[in-house]
């Protein structure tokens, strides 16, 4: 079998993966940016390179990640910016040593609840996608020091994040968020974390609507 531990092969307008990539059983990098591989142009030998820590797909024409990619799960870092993912898929939870996941500049909807069982994540980046709202799961990602989910749609921040006290990045500019207010949200991710924690048994009873918190209609 081949030795090769890296093979960086972005930007070559390549369409497709041989299936004798599933020879590289070494392999712990692989850089395939800038390409115009679709998910259908996969092999299923993809699933043989168990031994990947480190996954570059970004700006290519993926709609998803294939099946075989959770089949990696000595993956450390996974990079899928600018295809055209419209999902996360819920395989996504079989990466338990994940520790970078960045999906920016896709099109992305639901932020679905297997991603907060990555609880090694240190970074977590989804911005320019069009997320509506995040699972209050997200509490389980005690681990992330950074997180990214500015030019999205979200309105609110779930309460739980007041206790992502090892968080020190939470970009969220470019989203219409009201919970917590704008004067909040202007001093920073330790005034934003403080605020949700202090305010969440009040706030669960009632709603942020700009700066004022007001009763929720019966």
């Amino acid at each position: 079998m081949c030795k090769l531990e890296r093979l960086d092969i972005s930007g070559l307008s390549i369409r497709e993966l041989p299936p004798e990539i599933g020879r590289l059983t070494a392999l712990q990098t692989l850089d395939l940016r800038g390409n115009q591989i679709t998910t259908r142009s996969i092999p299923t030998e993809f699933g043989r390179l168990t031994e990947l820590t480190r996954l570059y797909v970004s700006r290519n024409i993926l709609d998803r990640l294939p099946n075989e990619t959770f089949k990696l799960t000595k993956l450390v870092e996974l990079e899928a910016h600018q295809n055209g993912l419209v999902e996360i898929n819920p395989m996504i939870s079989r990466l338990q040593n994940l520790e970078r996941l960045s999906m920016n500049g896709n099109k992305i909807l639901n932020f679905v609840d297997e991603i907060c069982q990555l609880t090694n994540l240190k970074v977590l980046e989804l911005k320019q996608n069009e997320i509506v709202e995040l699972s209050p799961q997200v509490s389980l990602l005690v681990n992330c020091t950074r997180m990214d989910f500015s030019h999205n749609a979200m309105v609110e921040l779930p309460w739980e994040f007041g206790g992502l006290t090892n968080l020190q990045i939470l970009d969220i500019e470019r989203n219409p968020i009201v919970i917590p207010p704008r004067g909040i949200l202007n001093q920073g991710t330790p005034a934003v974390i403080r605020w949700l924690r202090e305010n969440e048994k009040e706030g669960r009873q009632k709603k942020v609507s700009g700066f004022s918190m007001v009763d929720r209609k019966k």
